[in-house]
């Protein structure tokens, strides 16, 4: 064992099944600081019959924890208490560890672990406040219809975690706080690239897991360099769904094996996230629009998946839009990619987008790094014109600090571009009051939001993802799989059961007569089978209240 001389921690390098870590049947892999080289661990892979073990652990933890000793939401909410009391604990070496597997500031690793510590409140509270149990009550007066329904546990479910985002969507993130919210065990894929990260995220869930009084196969951490594992979990059919930050290719090879055995993946695989600057905002604000896409497009060196790659803008302005950009191309220092197979991929993503006929190499560094720290930002350039000659070959992503500048003639012209856009995470709209009252830039703004994007930013880039209800962290295909939010509060690993003539006394608190609970419920009356609609109303009233006041209206 390796001790760290920057840490309190010994890892172990092991997977954690059982409540445990596991014995060494796999592989061997070394974690590298990619800030200075030295060696931060020694890890090893699971076996394909340690993966088995921990899906047939977590299907018997399902199976306790809903049908022999049911937990309640109030139960999932202690566990998520439980999750975050455990980081917080372990905080200083979560923090160092990341931050030297990936190269990542202090500020980020301050900023992302508050975002997740956020994240297990945030969670904790909608499960006690059942905000996405759905409870819905339909009945008829003649007693024909007594229905009432509501979301339970999909099933067990996966993590395949971030890469780039180590401890707000990494071992902790919303694939695990969401299902664990609903009820499901999870079994995490470890990323290879913070295995070091992981083993102390999954320290601090085993541990959660057992002060919360949940069985010890409720949650396992599996290390792996071995991309057999990812298939194996998705084709075992024991896996209701997964969640997936990562690459498009590998959501969809998985999401296909998924569908193939009973299970769902929810992929969040990236995009290119556009940025529409309308006239009189580029007229009279060039420079400050300059100096705000660049400090988006390159922060964390380029390497969120809300990035905004494409940026269209009209030719008035463009002066004073360039001067800035080179000023800032000329004085950025080179950066470091969180792994060399990702500045391989920029590297290789960034030469094919160049050689797209009609796209300039506008504005780039002659700066030579050192060591890791070889990545340079690249400011390419095309038209309108060309762009619409071959949209598919210039919305390619190049995850890093490199964006296309598309100069257009008018706004139709975008309306134009923007049909030729893939599904996108993000969508951005800067204009003034003026700009954007102009029913050309309306219609830009529906297509954007109706057929393009999850979301639609006005006068701010899209890098900040606020961790809230209403947040919507997905898009259209290929950004997501079924365009279901990873961030907020979405309703991915649950399922609805309804319960038909069931006793009241034997109903679920949330659908009982009197809402013990006092939580908001869909009531639906009718008089009769198929006849009229006499209530229909989200309310928290008892139904008695609701049915003697229908009866006598």
């Amino acid at each position: 064992m390796l001790r760290l001389n920057f840490m309190s921690y010994t890892p172990h390098g092991c997977s954690l099944i059982n409540g445990q870590s596991a014995p060494k049947e796999g592989g061997s892999f070394e974690s590298r600081s990619r800030v200075d080289g030295s060696l931060l661990g020694t890890f090893t892979s699971a076996s394909s019959g340690q993966v088995s073990q921990a899906l047939d652990l977590a299907t018997a933890a399902l199976f306790e924890t809903t049908v022999v000793a049911p937990r309640t939401a109030d139960d999932h909410a202690r566990l998520l208490t439980e999750v975050g009391k455990s980081f917080e604990a372990r905080l200083a070496d979560i923090k160092y560890a990341g931050s030297h597997e990936l190269a990542y500031p202090a500020g980020r690793a301050d900023g992302e672990t508050s975002r997740a510590l956020f994240q297990f409140r945030l969670h904790a509270e909608g499960a006690r406040r059942r905000k996405r149990m759905a409870a819905s009550i339909s009945v008829a007066l003649d007693g024909s219809i007594n229905v009432r329904s509501v979301r339970v546990p999909r099933g067990v479910a996966v993590n395949f975690p971030s890469t780039n985002f180590p401890w707000g969507i990494g071992v902790v993130g919303p694939d695990l706080v969401e299902p664990f919210r609903e009820g499901c065990p999870v079994v995490v894929k470890a990323s290879s690239k913070h295995p070091l990260t992981s083993e102390l995220l999954g320290a601090a869930v085993v541990e959660a897991v057992k002060n919360a009084g949940y069985p010890s196969g409720y949650f396992a951490l599996i290390q792996s360099n071995d991309h057999s594992h990812g298939a194996q979990l998705m084709g075992s059919g024991k896996v209701a769904a997964a969640g997936l930050t990562g690459a498009a290719s590998t959501g969809r090879q998985l999401g296909a094996i998924a569908l193939d055995h009973g299970a769902v993946l929810h992929g969040e695989l990236g995009a290119v996230n556009p940025v529409f600057v309308l006239a009189e905002k580029m007229k009279t604000q060039a420079a400050a629009v300059a100096e705000a896409w660049w400090g988006s497009l390159t922060l964390g060196v380029g390497q969120f998946c809300t990035n905004p790659g494409i940026l269209f803008v009209p030719s008035e302005g463009l002066e004073e839009f360039e001067k800035v950009l080179r000023a800032k191309v000329e004085a950025a220092e080179p950066g470091t990619l969180l792994h060399k197979n990702t500045q391989a991929s920029y590297d290789s993503n960034l030469t094919a987008l160049r050689g797209v006929a009609g796209v300039e190499s506008w504005i780039v560094s002659a700066k030579v790094g050192g060591g890791n720290a070889v990545c340079t930002p690249a400011i390419l350039k095309t038209t309108g014109k060309e762009f619409l000659a071959n949209p598919n070959a210039m919305q390619g992503e190049v995850f890093g600090p490199a964006g296309l500048v598309v100069v257009v003639e008018s706004v139709s012209q975008m309306i134009d571009a923007a049909r030729t856009l893939h599904g996108q995470l993000t969508a951005t709209l800067f204009g003034t009051v003026g700009d954007l009252a102009c029913e050309e830039a309306r219609k830009l703004e529906r297509l954007l939001a109706f057929l393009k994007a999850g979301r639609v930013s006005h006068d701010n880039m899209p890098t900040g993802v606020a961790v809230v209800p209403s947040m919507v962290h997905a898009g259209p295909p290929p950004a997501s799989t079924f365009g279901e939010t990873s961030v907020g509060l979405s309703s991915r690993y649950s399922r609805p059961v309804c319960f038909q003539n069931e006793r009241d006394e034997l109903l679920l608190p949330e659908l009982q007569d009197v809402n013990p609970l006092g939580i908001e419920r869909e009531v639906f009356v009718t008089d009769r089978t198929f006849g009229q609609i006499l209530y229909w109303e989200t309310t928290t009233e008892p139904m008695a209240a609701i049915l003697a006041r229908v009866k006598t209206s």
